[in-house]
């Protein structure tokens, strides 16, 4: 004889009190690691809703600290000390100093040394605002939105790579700002229980978390998107900051972005990894030039400083000393251009306005 089979009503009850009971057992769980704190997040990124992704406040790892605003490097106070020069660094990754051994290394705290060497006397802070994969867009929101409200005296501004690689799926960054899509990746990134879960799939599987940066990479202009920052839309976001910068009556600094592929002679260029051949090297190279140009353009029509860190570096006899590992990374310096970058700035008449209106304010 056959057992009975359960009624429909009583096995839709009975799915009902299991969907019920894992649901509070899944937001039970959620509550204790909110309520003790715990951490499961290994990157020193966080997802925004606008941003799309910043620096996670607090995080510390062997190289890198971010402090409790969001910025690399040590605290400082939210109010600028009287007397004090306060230059801020707002870049990509070429900013932030990804990739080096010592943040030491980095262009800010080279900046940093070398105006406290020159001006002993004068209290000096250099904000490391620089954030892995950021365009031109997002530091100008980013500006907008916070980085003024610390009265900077200068504002070195170093974006162009990024912003004409490949558009993320969503679209444009002015397209997936606030977009539906980052707002629902920013509260997944709030969910621990969920981070654990893909902490715990990449543990299994041995594989590195995904960073949360999106976008192209070199040699991506080939996949038919369209840029993430179309060149209008880049010359718009650096004008903007200069513009917001100076109405503070801070001083703005537009830095060219070098490339190391357009300092080697064509007959002897190399073809880094990810690239079909010389026709696709010539391709990028073109395309940001076009970026650097914009960048010109916009520093002479508005009266900003610019430091011409292209220009600097093709009268350097071994070009290849002043990038972190050319060929394949064409993109982040080394100390030694650093270096050379910071000096630009630190001995650059902005930076001479700046430090002489810090301490007119004794």
């Amino acid at each position: 004889m056959k057992p009975a089979q359960p009624k429909p009503h009583i096995l839709r009850r009975r799915l009902l009190l299991i969907l019920f009971g894992t649901t509070v057992g899944l937001v039970g769980a959620e509550a204790v690691l909110q309520i003790l704190g715990v951490e499961v997040r290994t990157s020193r990124l966080d997802r925004d809703p606008v941003l799309g992704w910043r620096n996670r406040p607090g995080w510390r790892g062997p190289v890198f600290s971010i402090n409790s605003r969001g910025f690399l490097g040590a605290e400082f106070a939210a109010q600028k000390p009287p007397g004090t020069a306060r230059i801020v660094c707002l870049g990509d990754s070429c900013t932030a100093g990804d990739l080096l051994p010592s943040f030491d290394d980095t262009y800010p705290r080279q900046l940093e040394q070398m105006l406290t060497k020159a001006h002993p006397t004068r209290p000096v802070e250099v904000i490391n605002a620089g954030v892995g994969g950021y365009s031109s867009y997002q530091g100008r929101l980013w500006l907008e939105r916070e980085i003024l409200r610390y009265e900077p005296d200068l504002v070195a501004i170093y974006f162009g790579w990024n912003d004409h690689w490949p558009a993320r799926l969503a679209g444009s960054d002015k397209e997936a700002s606030g977009s539906r899509s980052d707002r629902l990746r920013a509260w997944l990134s709030w969910c621990k229980l969920l981070q654990l879960g893909i902490k715990a799939y990449h543990a299994v599987r041995g594989t590195d978390l995904l960073p949360t940066t999106e976008g192209g990479a070199p040699g991506g202009e080939r996949s038919g998107r369209p840029p993430r920052v179309s060149e209008e839309d880049y010359a718009a976001n650096l004008r903007a900051m200069v513009r917001a910068i100076k109405a503070r009556g801070g001083e703005a600094v537009l830095v060219t972005a070098p490339n190391y592929l357009e300092l080697v002679p064509s007959d002897r260029r190399p073809i880094p990894q990810g690239f079909s051949g010389d026709a696709e090297v010539e391709s990028l190279i073109e395309l940001h030039w076009e970026y650097n140009d914009m960048a010109r353009r916009v520093a002479h029509e508005e009266g900003a400083c610019l430091v011409d860190l292209v220009t600097d570096f093709v009268h350097v006899p071994r070009p290849a000393a002043l990038f972190w590992a050319p060929p394949n990374d064409f993109i982040h310096l080394s100390r030694e251009g650093y270096w050379r970058l910071a000096h630009a700035i630190g001995t650059g008449p902005a930076m001479a306005r700046a430090m002489q209106k810090a301490a007119a304010r004794r």
